[in-house]
């Protein structure tokens, strides 16, 4: 799979999973995954959205572990049958110093951090066809919000799409707020 080598061109999921809640890298990678779907699943409840995590599909790995798959289906917003997918992976979580911008973080944590070339996690949400009227601001905030404080999502400019139109400037999610990143206007 290939991504752009400068972390701020290209979608990424981040967090700083308390060390108190893993006894390892592997379990804290499955209660990364598990924290995702189940956020998934919320966002598609609040939404009216019907979802389906696809079990029975060959993805490719990346850094050791499968790239996961949603099925989402709306009539509403033009998600057919296979039209509208979100797909994540979570990196091997690396247990290291938790960064003082973390509140109430632990001193060490589980990381998923961004600032590899290939292996980074990230989630992405995808409509094929004609009409992208599938109101992805709202369901990457609804995602965020259900995330724990110590885990985010950031877009780069282009990625998001608000009111059928791709947002032109970065967005950073967090606890089910889109941070936007706009140049000021200059009068």
């Amino acid at each position: 799979m290939m991504t752009p080598d400068n972390p701020s061109a290209r979608p990424s999921l981040m967090g700083w999973m308390p060390a108190s809640m893993a006894t390892s890298e592997a379990q804290a990678y499955e209660q990364y995954v598990d924290l995702v779907d189940q956020a998934i699943r919320l966002a598609a409840n609040d939404m009216a959205l019907s979802a389906t995590k696809l079990s029975n599909v060959e993805t490719p790995e990346i850094d050791g572990h499968p790239l996961m798959l949603w099925s989402i289906e709306s009539t509403e917003h033009g998600c057919g049958a296979g039209q509208c997918v979100v797909a994540y992976n979570i990196k091997t979580p690396n247990l290291w110093k938790s960064p003082a911008y973390v509140e109430g973080a632990e001193p060490e944590s589980y990381n998923i951090a961004a600032n590899h070339p290939e292996n980074y996690s990230r989630l992405v949400f995808r409509q094929s066809g004609e009409q992208l009227s599938f109101p992805v601001d709202e369901f990457y905030r609804t995602v965020s919000g259900a995330l724990p404080s110590w885990m985010l999502m950031y877009f780069p400019p282009g990625t998001v799409i608000q009111d059928s139109e791709p947002l032109p400037y970065p967005v950073l999610y967090e606890q089910g707020q889109g941070l936007m990143f706009k140049e000021p206007d200059h009068e």
